[in-house]
């Protein structure tokens, strides 16, 4: 091989290199088994309320596709304006991984109140109605409830 050759072969093969290693770092959780799924920014939502959502998960590999069928289930709870994973290794040899998500929760009902309803009490309402205090507020169900 001619010395020009050589060096071009050898920069061109390092730079392959490279980026196959800069995607590997970037991306080493891929295919790895989810060890833990953990949550940052629950202040009303318990995580047990989360446990048969995550569950199914843990023990699995991380593919694309768990993933966006794992934020799809956490996003149709409705307790969540906003969800962001962070993927971390669970062990020294990042044979696993852990996904952590800092969620912004939707806001609490704090107080349910009626006007306008003479004739019928306000506890015959609190009843009927689907919402109750403390839960998370979601405008659809508030709506209805109005109706």
């Amino acid at each position: 091989m001619h010395a020009t050759t050589a060096r071009h072969f050898f920069a061109v093969s390092f730079l392959i290199s490279a980026a196959a290693l800069s995607a590997q770092t970037e991306d080493w959780y891929y295919g790895k088994i989810i060890k833990a799924v953990e949550f940052e920014g629950l202040h009303n939502v318990k995580p047990a309320d989360l446990d048969g959502v995550i569950k199914p998960f843990v023990g699995k590999p991380f593919t694309d596709g768990l993933y966006s069928d794992l934020t799809g289930r956490l996003y149709a709870l409705d307790y969540f304006d906003d969800i962001n994973p962070t993927a971390y290794p669970a062990d020294s040899t990042r044979e696993a991984v852990r996904l952590s998500f800092a969620v912004t929760e939707r806001p609490v009902v704090s107080k349910l109140l009626f006007s306008g309803n003479s004739g019928v009490h306000a506890s015959e309402l609190r009843e009927t109605v689907t919402v109750k205090e403390s839960d998370v507020f979601i405008k659809s169900k508030v709506l209805l409830d109005e109706d």
